[in-house]
């Protein structure tokens, strides 16, 4: 499997690239520096299907240039890995309809995870980030729920409402759902 990391900063693209294709044999990376770059090794590399990105790359913003590149591959998974782990952040790139947030502080194992649990098509979050999304939300009011049973009880409730309004929620709210209420 093809993946392109999009991050300006060389050193860390080059050593992290390395690291991983070591912890990933069957995955090849290709790297980019830029959007413009971005696009050629996606427009070279029609079997890439997952991108690791960064989301400031130089002046660029990443989901902007999320955007222009979903318009060369609409069905591309996205892996977003960055510094900047602020709820507001989170939910804007879950708006973009990205399958994973890990934040540049994991650790390789950790990465390396991320994108097997991504390329499988399936969700990744890390840790800190479901955190800060759990926190930014308790904020919401007294009513979260804090204890095991009343979040199972919440998630119970949600269940329901998800199955008699599923057509109302659009995939941010699915994918918030999930992330600050796991359901078992």
């Amino acid at each position: 499997m093809k993946v392109l990391f999009i991050d300006d900063h060389n050193m860390l693209r080059e050593s992290l690239s390395l690291a991983l294709q070591n912890q990933i044999m069957d995955f090849e990376f290709l790297q980019a520096s830029s959007g413009k770059e971005a696009e050629a090794a996606l427009l070279k590399n029609a079997d890439c299907s997952l991108l690791l990105l960064d989301l400031r790359i130089g002046n660029e913003n990443g989901l902007s240039l999320l955007a222009g590149l979903r318009k060369i591959r609409s069905d591309i998974r996205t892996l977003v890995c960055t510094a900047f782990c602020e709820p507001l952040v989170v939910e804007n790139a879950m708006k973009m309809n990205i399958q994973g947030f890990i934040s540049k502080t994991s650790d390789l194992s950790e990465i390396a995870t991320a994108l097997r649990t991504v390329a499988q098509g399936k969700e990744y979050f890390c840790a800190e980030v479901v955190s800060v999304m759990k926190a930014n939300y308790a904020k919401i009011g007294p009513d979260w729920p804090t204890v095991p049973t009343a979040r199972q009880n919440c998630s119970q409730s949600i269940k329901r409402f998800q199955k008699k309004s599923a057509k109302f929620l659009n995939c941010f709210q699915k994918k918030l759902i999930r992330l600050i209420l796991p359901l078992s």
